[in-house]
């Protein structure tokens, strides 16, 4: 009975402990600018990066248990280094150096989702637009080369090379792990169900944003969370990106996986449920 009394006690107070931070958290979001639409301003996302720099770091290997490289957040026009402005963050490595650019021009709805109102995150579909968010997305990809370089080292082949083969493939599937870890960090907002605006099929010849950023993360999430981040990206790395076809139907996709280390991965697509993908 005592025993049974503190466990109780136990579990909440650690529920109030979570929950205070998250309230500190959104707290100290507020702080930053905003303009009257209440976005992110060019001098709040400045400040905002280089408050948080350290911190996004300390906060992906700890919610992912792994042991990255750092990266280094730097907030800039990505007119300086790209053409393509669509992009509003993007890593390199040069030298030894790994940088994320975040762009400060192009506008962001919020700094992080953790400062919204309860009612306002309510009414989010699918949202990727914070600011937080997307330096998590950018530091995943940091980590998704990481792993492609531990691999390198060890002599271990991988197909996520710069050739011109599976190149949307490669892509839709380094997105997909980038937007799953900014959704189990919670800056991603998704409905239950994937409920695609056309068909698998047109909207992969489109070679459409939609495919690439909410469908890969659909596609992903349940083998990333059965697997573990590292794990699972070394998985991914070391087996041909999907076709077309697999991408349309997962379920081909990892059936036919193979470890890298050549751990039988069968028992997973038994447990697999395509219970999340609704097409027409």
């Amino acid at each position: 009975m005592v025993l049974d009394y503190w466990r109780a006690l136990r579990k909440i107070l650690l529920a109030l402990a979570v929950t205070h931070s998250f309230l500190v958290c959104g707290a100290q979001e507020l702080k930053y600018p905003s303009d009257k639409e209440g976005n992110a301003t060019t001098r709040g996302v400045v400040e905002y990066i280089e408050d948080k720099d350290s911190l996004i770091n300390e906060q992906f290997d700890e919610k992912f248990e792994v042991n990255s490289y750092d990266v280094n957040f730097v907030p800039d026009a990505m007119s300086k280094y790209s053409d393509d402005t669509s992009h509003q963050g993007f890593y390199f490595r040069h030298r030894g150096e790994r940088t994320v650019i975040i762009d400060t021009v192009d506008g962001y709805g919020h700094y992080s989702l953790q400062s919204l109102p309860e009612q306002r995150k309510d009414s989010i579909r699918f949202s990727y637009n914070s600011l937080r968010g997307l330096m998590i997305h950018e530091k995943a990809h940091a980590f998704f080369n990481e792993m492609k370089s531990r691999l390198y080292s060890e002599g271990t082949k991988h197909y996520y090379t710069l050739t011109p083969d599976y190149v949307f493939s490669k892509s839709f599937i380094e997105e997909g792990v980038a937007q799953y870890c900014a959704y189990k960090m919670g800056e991603i907002i998704i409905p239950e169900r994937y409920e695609p605006s056309d068909s698998l099929e047109t909207l992969f010849v489109e070679k459409a944003s939609e495919l690439e950023y909410e469908y890969s993360l659909y596609y992903l999430k349940d083998f990333l969370d059965f697997f573990g981040l590292e794990e699972c990206t070394k998985i991914l790395l070391t087996n041909p990106p999907p076709t077309k076809e697999e991408i349309i139907n997962p379920l081909k996709f990892y059936q036919r996986l193979e470890h890298y280390n050549g751990l039988d991965l069968g028992f997973f697509p038994k447990l697999f449920k395509n219970r999340d993908f609704r097409t027409r």
